[in-house]
């Protein structure tokens, strides 16, 4: 019971310092609900470019072409040799009509008449074989492999688009956590400036209480509790913003962002994830800001 009476009594004293220094408190506030809603989104680009990068990689396949005019023993016969190959993983023939249905369906995008007017075309296409390596690093020696073979014309490998979106996506994350971490310092900075301005506002009061003996504990819990606030109050912002945010964009956009490639991660543990990391993060920068002021200014002589 005096233990609880001791922490109520430091946890007004943590509250009555936010108070009294009000707009130091709300810049550091403030630059924690930036930085965390920062970091929200940058986990949440994490996840789904992580997600988006799988999705490439397995859905990357080599588009095989035979020559004009072969013919159905060469055809098999090629087939029969990717299908033995053991970088390969799955693979579809199609014929050159089946090829010229497939184009012209794409081209007229559920418009008919286009499609129907399409079909009626004829042109020059090429047999086809759609395969897919075992994993995205086998690409380059499948596609050699294959183009070796002699009804082979052509080997078409999506691989180096695939290789630059994640070359891209990666340089983008890196760039974003170079930032949050400047922020996370600066914030660190903030909350710890803060708690000064209230040392230093109590320095005749800690100083008699130095005097009378008074324990390390209760001269600085109180500057501690004030950092745990500051903490508390900086993520409240940035977890109901990832809660409620993703899941408003998730159903508007249904699932998909920009092209129907690009799959968003499912929100049911995603949100609640982030959300908690926010908690910590706050929490532990608000502790390190207030633990280096106190040890700073609070026990100093």
């Amino acid at each position: 019971m005096k233990s609880k009476g001791r922490f109520l009594i430091y946890a007004r004293d943590g509250f009555k310092n936010v108070c009294n220094h009000i707009f130091m408190s709300f810049s550091s506030v403030l630059t924690l609900i930036i930085t965390l809603s920062l970091c929200a989104v940058f986990l949440m680009f994490v996840s789904n470019t992580n997600q988006f990068t799988r999705d490439i990689e397995s859905q990357v396949a080599l588009r095989v072409e035979f020559h004009i005019g072969v013919s159905d023993a060469e055809i098999e016969a090629a087939l029969a040799e990717v299908s033995v190959h053991p970088l390969v993983g799955e693979y579809e023939f199609r014929n050159r009509y089946e090829e010229h249905a497939r184009i012209a369906e794409m081209i007229a995008d559920g418009d008919d008449r286009i499609e129907v007017f399409l079909a009626d075309i004829e042109a020059p296409l090429h047999d086809v074989i759609r395969v897919e390596a075992i994993d995205i690093y086998s690409l380059d020696e499948l596609s050699e492999f294959i183009l070796n073979l002699e009804p082979i014309y052509r080997v078409s490998d999506p691989s180096e688009a695939s290789e630059a979106i994640s070359a891209t996506t990666t340089a983008i994350r890196n760039v974003m956590m170079v930032f949050i971490v400047v922020l996370l310092v600066l914030a660190v900075f903030l909350i710890q400036n803060t708690i000064r301005v209230t040392i230093y506002s109590r320095q005749e009061e800690l100083s008699i209480m130095r005097l009378v003996g008074g324990s390390i504990g209760h001269i600085t819990f109180p500057f501690v509790i004030e950092g745990l606030i500051i903490g508390v109050i900086g993520a409240i912002v940035p977890i109901a913003f990832t809660l409620v945010g993703y899941r408003i964009m998730f159903n508007t956009t249904g699932g998909t962002f920009a092209i129907n490639l690009f799959q968003l991660v499912e929100p049911a543990r995603l949100v609640y994830q982030v959300g908690f990391l926010m908690g910590i993060i706050s929490i532990s920068v608000s502790l390190v800001g207030s633990l280096v002021a106190v040890a700073k200014y609070a026990l100093k002589d």
